[in-house]
């Protein structure tokens, strides 16, 4: 090594002056060249290592979300699960199914039992909407593991507030209902309609072993939940300034006591929950009551805080009425002071 360092030396040395600066420069090109290269490479693998720890957070935060909606999933799944069994004849699936149209057609559908079935189909509230005499369904063995039921129904001259109430508690059965086709009649005389529907009803082979003792009723809500698409065409407001969209609105006060709320009709006799998560700069109040009466229900308000970042507020409340729906306000927001300002993060209403 020695001898070729010697010899580099003396060929250096006997370069002209001219020669050895080229040489120097050249040399001092292809040093910064090969560092160039080292820490190119450097970087990319850097790059590359953050990517893959990136990688590795979002898989973490998925499955811990996954984890988060374990149990939600679970005792839902677990009301339907009730529902179904492999030994259940025709007859059977067809006196269960028709037992649950008539329940969900009363005003006050009479509840459930812990087996699914309930333990009276008719009673003294009156109807929602009429059924006449159900005729025979037919059967399908449908695909591996489950077979679906399939019935038509008709539904005799009713408000159409009163047939999409019905249509939603069908919906919502835990029998897994599902209605395959819809068809609507109107008299042009009334305004009452018709309705044909085919209305299909999934059983799975099998009970589920999953135990169904907890209820839904106080699952908490996911972080990652999305909130209620927002349209300032939906929103209302006195003396306060509204602006935003997506799932977030922006409020500002202009008076002392500027409110502003949105109109909802929902289904007479439902409980409903309401999730907010808005960060106000000053006192306020939420709360949410009956529009037509322009007052609050009973224990649906709370007082808002000014906190540095977004506050959670949960309120329950059950919608006024017997049948058909009526106009609720929900959320109504009153802000206390002129100037004060408030953002709306998610808004999230559910059935209880």
């Amino acid at each position: 090594m020695s001898q070729v360092l010697q010899a580099l030396n003396d060929a250096f040395q006997r370069m002209s002056p001219r020669e050895q600066r080229l040489a120097m420069a050249t040399g001092l090109v292809l040093v910064v060249g090969a560092v160039f290269l080292i820490v190119r490479g450097a970087i990319g693998r850097i790059d590359q290592l953050d990517a893959q720890i990136a990688q590795m957070q979002d898989n973490i935060i998925n499955a811990n979300r996954l984890l988060t909606r374990k149990s939600l999933i679970e005792s839902q799944y677990a009301q339907v699960a009730s529902q179904h069994s492999s030994a259940w004849t025709e007859a059977e699936i067809y006196d269960r199914l028709r037992g649950e149209i008539y329940r969900l057609a009363q005003k006050n559908p009479p509840p459930l039992q812990p087996d699914g079935t309930a333990a009276e189909i008719t009673n003294e509230g009156g109807e929602l909407v009429k059924i006449p005499t159900l005729r025979q369904g037919t059967l399908d063995e449908g695909g591996e593991g489950y077979r679906e039921y399939s019935i038509p129904l008709r539904i005799p001259g009713t408000t159409f507030e009163d047939l999409i109430d019905y249509i939603e508690r069908l919906q919502g059965s835990p029998q897994s209902l599902r209605i395959d086709s819809l068809d609507l009649q109107r008299d042009p005389l009334t305004r009452n309609v018709s309705a044909n529907l085919q209305l299909t009803r999934t059983v799975v082979d099998g009970e589920a072993a999953v135990d169904a003792s907890e209820g839904i009723a106080i699952a908490e809500i996911p972080d990652d939940t999305e909130g209620m698409e927002i349209n300032l065409s939906d929103w209302s407001g006195e003396g306060c300034v509204l602006n935003g969209g997506g799932t977030a609105l922006r409020a500002e006060s202009t008076e002392a006591g500027g409110r502003f709320y949105m109109e909802r009709a929902l289904p007479a006799g439902e409980t409903f929950e309401m999730i907010l998560d808005a960060n106000a700069s000053g006192p306020g109040r939420l709360a949410i009551g009956d529009a037509d009466a322009d007052r609050e229900f009973e224990g649906a308000a709370e007082l808002l805080t000014a906190a540095d970042g977004p506050q959670r507020y949960r309120l329950r409340f059950t919608v006024p009425g017997d049948s058909g729906r009526t106009t609720v306000r929900f959320p109504c927001i009153t802000l206390g002071e002129k100037g004060a300002k408030l953002q709306i993060e998610k808004l999230v209403v559910r059935s209880v």
